[in-house]
């Protein structure tokens, strides 16, 4: 199962180190003295400069994992300026990394479909990259995409300069969701509509053996009382649509404060892909940190 979501601050040591090997698995061979890889890697890829850029309101990571190991992210920078493109509204694909074992699952092309949804939303009119010109294997990847090259730069590496090249998209409103059934997102609820998640809640017990209510309001009192927190919530989404949901409350019990399961459901089609257990996997990460 190939899973992509948003990465928070728990992913940046995964980051940290796939952007290590790739990088140099990609790059590594244009560094002369080992030291200044490095130097480059410890400068771009350390835990805590990855944590800074995920602090970054304009900045947007997302990570792959295949069968539970993180395999890829990728990083998209809004309102980044190009010398080569003179409207406003647009954004930087800064990086799709994927580790070279897992290039033939097509990975890379999943995340950037996924990023493309997320220029979208946000109302970006194109969107751009760099590439390395020598990197046939990623220009021919980012052409088949629907990039056209608008102009070229030079990246200065100590005493060698490498030629860079510029290129830009149109984004479109209408995207091939070829992948739609294996691109699942896990994401808190915090800013999910309560009408949404009751929509989801309603649908995964529609046939349950003990009827629920079916006000919305009166759930909304239950769990406001209980204390829920929809920032410590999550949800298992697959191209925005909520499939499947842990709803946690957060108090004290005995002196201690504890997180405690309020509610759990997943849609009749989406049981027996062990998405309860993603979603726990994704949530403890942040519910061992509440104090």
């Amino acid at each position: 199962m190939i899973e992509i979501r948003i990465a928070n601050q728990i992913d940046a040591k995964y980051i940290a180190l796939l952007g290590r090997i790739t990088f140099t698995e990609t790059f590594g061979h244009l560094f002369n003295d080992n030291n200044d890889l490095l130097l480059y890697l410890d400068k771009t890829f350390s835990v805590n400069k990855i944590k800074s850029g995920l602090d970054k309101k304009n900045n947007v990571f997302l990570i792959a994992f295949y069968k539970e190991l993180p395999v890829g992210f990728a990083k998209l920078k809004f309102n980044s300026k190009s010398e080569f493109i003179e409207e406003d509204k647009i954004c930087q694909l800064q990086k799709i990394y994927v580790l070279k074992d897992f290039l033939s699952k097509k990975i890379g092309f999943m995340l950037q479909k996924e990023l493309l949804k997320i220029t979208i939303k946000n109302g970006n009119l194109k969107i751009w990259l760099s590439v390395l010109e020598s990197n046939e294997r990623a220009i021919k990847f980012y052409n088949k995409s629907g990039f056209v090259e608008v102009g070229k730069h030079i990246f200065q590496n100590r005493n060698r300069k490498i030629q860079i090249c510029c290129n830009v998209k149109k984004i479109e409103k209408k995207l091939d969701l070829k992948y739609k059934k294996i691109i699942m997102i896990i994401k808190n609820l915090k800013y999910i509509p309560f009408t949404n998640i009751m929509d989801c809640f309603h649908q995964c017990f529609e046939n349950y053996f003990v009827p629920f209510p079916k006000e919305n309001y009166l759930w909304e009192i239950r769990w406001k009382n209980a204390k829920v927190d929809y920032s410590l919530s999550y949800g298992m989404f697959e191209n925005e649509k909520l499939m499947g949901f842990i709803i946690n409350a957060i108090d004290y019990r005995n002196g201690k404060l504890i997180a405690f399961n309020t509610g759990t459901g997943i849609l009749p089609e989406y049981r027996g892909k062990r998405i309860v257990k993603s979603i726990y996997d994704y949530a403890l990460k942040d519910l061992k940190k509440i104090k």
